[in-house]
């Protein structure tokens, strides 16, 4: 394939203003384009859990995993952090562990606290 020129079209959408009113349009238009390049996996960033909820939202009725980034720690001083989390995970395939945790980064990891184990796996 050496030489082989590729071409694709495409749009761009154009927000008149930035902020939280465009949260919404941005994940269906990042839904439509994983759906057409068959992408299953969406990484969004997420300071409380508003994005990571409307990015939930609305890829609820496909197979597409999303993955919620917090926030950089050095706004933890003034409260911008996800403060009341589940966490899901699992030891192989798919999930069969969760808990209700207030999470911490790693500078802090001793501020981490698991309140509730709501499922895991029993093994010796």
């Amino acid at each position: 394939m050496q030489g082989e020129v590729f071409s694709m079209e495409g749009s761009i959408a154009y927000f008149e203003k930035r902020g939280k009113e465009n949260t919404g349009k941005t994940v269906e238009i990042a839904k439509r384009r994983a759906l057409e390049l068959g992408i299953s996996e969406v990484v969004i960033a997420s300071t409380h859990g508003y994005s990571a909820l409307q990015a939930a939202q609305v890829f609820s009725d496909t197979d597409t995993r999303i993955t919620a980034v917090s926030i950089s720690p050095t706004f933890d001083d003034v409260g911008w952090r996800m403060t009341e989390v589940i966490s899901i995970g699992g030891t192989d395939e798919g999930v069969d562990t969760a808990i209700v945790a207030i999470p911490a980064f790693a500078r802090k990891i001793k501020e981490y606290r698991v309140l509730e184990i709501l499922c895991k796996p029993r093994m010796a």
